[in-house]
């Protein structure tokens, strides 16, 4: 499965800067509190989903904005791609 920050956000390794921040944008429109609170009823009880939510519609908000702006730094897009390309080759480090 692909854990990739290009997956995250739905976007091909050869993404514009441009592409990127729409998609980021869309994702932190779409990560609200509310959202988050239905996803985890999903998957706990309500009490845990209670306490849960605050902590998790923050970091998750933190860990969208961050991926984001890995890819959007071309220094730092760079080294991602480099790590991406060694984690998929057969080649040991």
């Amino acid at each position: 499965m692909d854990y990739s920050i290009y997956s995250l956000f739905g976007l091909e390794r050869s993404a514009s800067p441009m592409q990127i921040l729409q998609k980021c944008k869309t994702q932190c429109n779409e990560w609200t509190i509310g959202a988050v609170r239905t996803r985890l009823c999903t998957k706990l009880t309500s009490e845990q989903a209670r306490l849960s939510t605050e902590h998790v519609f923050m970091e998750g908000g933190n860990y969208l904005k961050s991926s984001a702006a890995i890819l959007l730094d071309p220094s730092s897009r760079q080294c991602y791609d480099a790590w991406l390309d060694a984690q998929s080759s057969q080649i040991p480090e």
